[in-house]
């Protein structure tokens, strides 16, 4: 029997709440997988990291950049062990990195100390006023520091 491989294909970036599967490879080489929920925190610069998105499952040993996997085998992005709470960093975010390295020859350093949060995470009153201008997904800017 002949098999081929198949390269996974990206999806877009997870959506809160969604069931993902992040997958990674212990000392012995033996493929491990999680399963987990993408979650959102109430502070909107949790541990210093706005972009990313957090789980409410584990990262499995040898998962930290690891592949993090819908149901239909989609990428939609890489898992970090970090403290206190498993992170994972969206496709969106990488493939741009990737757009700007190949066209710039650089990745934009992104300016530190905005308060930023996401359109998912904004109680049902903020999103009702966002609904009336068609903004259903994307990013607040709360705060731009001064220089």
């Amino acid at each position: 029997m002949e098999t081929s491989l198949v390269i996974p294909r990206f999806g877009c970036c997870p959506d809160y709440s969604q069931e993902v599967f992040v997958l990674g490879r212990d000392k012995d080489a033996s493929l491990r997988v999680r399963r987990g929920v993408i979650s959102w925190t109430e502070e909107s610069d949790y541990i210093g990291c706005s972009h990313y998105m957090f789980l409410d499952g584990e990262v499995p040993e040898g998962g930290t950049g690891g592949p993090v996997v819908d149901h239909d085998g989609s990428f939609r992005g890489m898992a970090f062990r970090v403290s206190p709470m498993p992170a994972i960093l969206s496709i969106s975010t990488i493939m741009t990195c990737f757009e700007m390295f190949k066209h710039f020859g650089r990745i934009a350093r992104p300016i530190h100390g905005l308060s930023l949060r996401t359109v998912a995470s904004v109680d049902v009153e903020l999103l009702e006023c966002l609904s009336d201008y068609n903004l259903k997904s994307g990013y607040i800017v709360d705060e731009v520091p001064t220089v």
